[in-house]
Parts: structure tokens; C-alpha cells; sequence
């Protein structure tokens, strides 16, 4: 059984040593899909030991995270986890065993972390918080699970 990150990226390369470091001390390995970038993403993916997938121009969040997907599908085995998170440095991977146990401790397929859990908005903008708490309250009531944070 593996653990991995999937890193959907374009014009990261400044955030990935750190994000990377924090993959591997976790345990996680880590695969880039460098989406198009002009300023060294892949080398410093590949330089860090990560897993690098290369999109030579640049088609947008959606089909980097489809091409994610695909290598997931391609290469995972039964048992292996796959985290999914930005490259730009506002998401912490050391997260991923908090998340790994909530998984199995509830017999979930799918664990989110969110920035708004506990009341926490770092690094989010005034229009995306405002977004945020919209999507919050719309699928708040469609996604009942133990693990929704108390208000």
C-alpha cells in the first residue's frame, strides 16, 4: 500500500521544495502534474523525487487534476490513498496523517479538509472566503457526516 500527493501545478516551482519536504516526512509520495509552466515547476518536481507528469501547455486546474486522476487509476493498487492539494503553498501536507486516520476511524472513501474548520480562513481573499461560505452553506445540508465540524 502507498500513500501519494497529487499536485496539480503551473508556475510553482518557488512553493514546491517546501510542500514536497513536508510530502516525504509524511510519507507521501509525491506527483506533479506540471500544467503548462514557464519557470522551472518540472525540474524542481523532478530535483525534490517527485513523480513528474507534463502537460507542454498549459489546460487549466480541471484537466491537470484529470491527468492526476488518470495515473491514480493507471498506477494505484487496492489500499493505496491518493491526497489531492494546490502547489501553492496554502495547504500543509503534514495534514495527511489527521486526515488518514479520520478516514479509516469513520470507514470514509473521501476526507476534505477546510480552511474554514474551526473558523479558520487563512489565506483566502474577501471574494473567494465570500464564495467559500456560499458553497459551505448550500452543500452543508446535502453531505451529512460525523466528521462536520460543529458550528
Amino acid at each position: 500500500m502507498a500513500d501519494y500527493l497529487l499536485l496539480p501545478a503551473k508556475d510553482e516551482a518557488e512553493n514546491l521544495p517546501w510542500i514536497l519536504e513536508r510530502a516525504r516526512a509524511v510519507g507521501l509520495i509525491p506527483v506533479v502534474c506540471d500544467d503548462g509552466s514557464r519557470g522551472g515547476t518540472a525540474e524542481i518536481a523532478r530535483q525534490h523525487g517527485a513523480v513528474v507528469l507534463v502537460h507542454e501547455e498549459n489546460l487549466g486546474l480541471a484537466q491537470a487534476i484529470r491527468t492526476l486522476l488518470s495515473f491514480a487509476l493507471a498506477q494505484g493498487k487496492p489500499g493505496d490513498l491518493f491526497l489531492i492539494m494546490d502547489a501553492d503553498g496554502t495547504m500543509d501536507p503534514a495534514l495527511f496523517p489527521e486526515m488518514h486516520r479520520a478516514l479509516w476511524k469513520h470507514h470514509a472513501e473521501v476526507v476534505i479538509a477546510s480552511r474554514f474548520r474551526g473558523g479558520g480562513t487563512q489565506g483566502l481573499g474577501l471574494l473567494r472566503r465570500f464564495f467559500s461560505q456560499m458553497a459551505r452553506t448550500y452543500f452543508s445540508p446535502h453531505i451529512p457526516h460525523p466528521l462536520h465540524s460543529s458550528r
